[in-house]
């Protein structure tokens, strides 16, 4: 039989993407670190999805901050206000985030 979900808690068990974005946010966090931190929940996530007997992967359940701006980078939907500043730069995202 085939188990799915359909998304998984992006932020952590803990917390933890939550708690790197603002020290981030704060300038107390390097960006290579707040990326090492994603990249370590995300494999942390898969490992815990195949220890459940999950059979098929799930997409697209990661999100810095939002699903809807992530879909609005990709689409290029990014506002005029914002379209001077670096396309692609974490800290272009998150302006337009916040």
């Amino acid at each position: 039989m085939e188990k799915h979900i359909l998304s998984f808690p992006r932020m952590g068990v803990g917390r933890e993407l939550e708690f790197a974005l603002e020290q981030y946010w704060k300038g107390l966090l390097p960006e290579e670190q707040l990326h090492a931190c994603g990249r370590s929940l995300r494999q942390k996530h898969s490992r815990i999805r195949l220890e459940a007997g999950l059979t098929r992967g799930v997409t697209n359940d990661f999100s810095w901050y939002d699903h809807v701006l992530d879909m609005t980078v990709m689409l290029n939907a990014v506002p005029d206000r914002f379209r001077e500043l670096p396309a692609g730069d974490a800290a272009t995202y998150f302006t337009m985030a916040r």
